[in-house]
């Protein structure tokens, strides 16, 4: 019997999508009681095709394709309350229905939010009818080169593909699968925490030191003087993780990736990609490929990616420092509880 075919490459799509934003939330009480997810569309997608070799020994990867295309948001919607996508009842995430179309009050609030993402992701409503192709035929070619790959690697992969899902489900009807059954995805977000080791032997968090943790807190934007919301204090006992992909970078490299070109689909693909393979490798168990964190990790800077500020306190992230110790303003937070209650302050206590 002759002996199985040794595996030497595998197919790796690395992608990035900018969107409307998030999805629509109804919160009562600060529990999200109904979303919205159909409101959310992606406006540019980029994604880098790449043959990665199997094992340390295989060679460089190599670049196959190279793709950034702006959607055109078309006849899917505008920026008016009379938007079409705002004159038909929409499901939630739970299977309701959610009319729109007598609620003047939320679907300015859509607008408002989609006039921020773009802002964020420096779009604007004209240049994106100006530029972006039909989404029929961006859909398309992703799809096409999809199908290709063994890998799909996304930060906050969920977050890309549910949209992407979106995106297949409404402009490619003629699809038999609506993710293709032989692309398996990689969700760098998940795999870079701490607490997933264990979970996912492929983690590398556990291994990182817990003095990089400890500080990404003070590296968040605009951490409030007054109050620490509910997210950022469970950051905050927990000591981490640190989850943009710039703080990432800045830690295993040592220096800042290009802040220009973040919340750009292009810029955070390039950042995706240095990261993923400064940390990661693909390996062949029993003729299955999988990836795990390569050995031993490169060495992490000790101090994480620090924003400066510039004469009038704004953050500059164009620019961006290392700062190895905190002002006691930094290390202290305090919250108020109402009711009644005595004020409590929680203190982060630093580890070296």
């Amino acid at each position: 019997m002759p002996a199985a075919k040794k595996i030497k490459t595998c197919r790796v799509m690395f992608a990035d999508t900018e969107t409307t934003g998030f999805p629509f939330k109804r919160v009562k009480n600060g529990i999200v009681f109904s979303e919205v997810q159909g409101v959310v569309h992606i406006v540019s997608i980029c994604w880098m095709i790449y043959d990665v070799p199997i094992g340390k020994d295989g060679g460089k990867p190599k670049l196959i394709s190279d793709n950034y295309e702006i959607v055109s948001p078309g006849k899917i919607w505008d920026l008016t309350t009379d938007s079409p996508d705002m004159l038909k009842p929409l499901l939630n995430t739970k299977g309701q229905l959610i009319d729109f179309r007598y609620s003047l009050k939320e679907r300015q609030e859509i607008i408002i939010n989609r006039l921020e993402a773009l802002k964020i992701n420096k779009f604007d409503y004209d240049t994106l009818l100006k530029d972006g192709k039909s989404p029929e035929i961006v859909y398309n070619a992703f799809y096409k080169d999809l199908e290709k790959c063994d890998f799909f690697v996304a930060h906050n992969a969920p977050f890309d593909k549910n949209g992407l899902d979106r995106g297949f489900k409404k402009y490619l009807p003629q699809i038999r699968r609506l993710w293709p059954e032989n692309c398996t995805v990689i969700d760098t977000l998940a795999e870079i925490k701490w607490w997933e080791n264990g979970i996912h032997p492929q983690a590398i968090g556990e291994k990182i030191p817990q003095t990089f943790w400890n500080k990404c807190f003070l590296n968040r934007r605009n951490p409030s003087k007054e109050k620490v919301p509910k997210i950022r204090k469970n950051v905050f006992n927990k000591g981490g993780p640190c989850a943009e992909l710039n703080e990432i970078y800045y830690a295993v490299f040592g220096s800042a990736p290009d802040l220009e070109m973040a919340h750009d689909a292009r810029g955070d693909t390039i950042v995706l990609r240095d990261i993923f393979f400064k940390l990661w490798e693909f390996i062949a168990i029993d003729g299955i490929v999988t990836f795990k964190a390569i050995e031993p990790l490169p060495t992490w800077t000790p101090c994480v990616f620090w924003p400066t500020k510039n004469s009038s306190g704004e953050y500059n992230y164009t620019v961006a420092s290392c700062k190895d110790k905190a002002t006691s303003e930094q290390l202290q937070q305090t919250k108020t509880k109402k009711g009644g209650r005595k004020n409590t302050k929680f203190t982060m206590k630093r580890r070296n």
